[in-house]
């Protein structure tokens, strides 16, 4: 995204804001395989904007439909 190395905090927390921040008004496509758990997707969730975030998982993970998130099923 742009972000030099030495910009990049190395809290968690510090760098879900600066992703946020950096995507923040931008139009993305995010992919992420093969999720866990709610948490570790809305770490990843870019900052506003016209964004689609697609999620893969072998779980249910309904803490997630609070972000607006949808299932779709096979």
């Amino acid at each position: 995204m742009g972000a030099p190395r030495w910009d990049i905090p190395d809290t968690l927390a510090a760098r879900a804001a600066t992703w946020r921040a950096l995507t923040d008004g931008r139009r993305l496509v995010v992919l992420l395989d093969d999720a866990m758990s709610a948490a570790q997707v809305r770490t990843l969730l870019p900052g506003a904007g016209a964004h689609l975030v697609l999620v893969t998982t072998r779980l249910e993970l309904p803490g997630l439909v609070a972000n607006g998130a949808h299932y779709l099923t096979p």
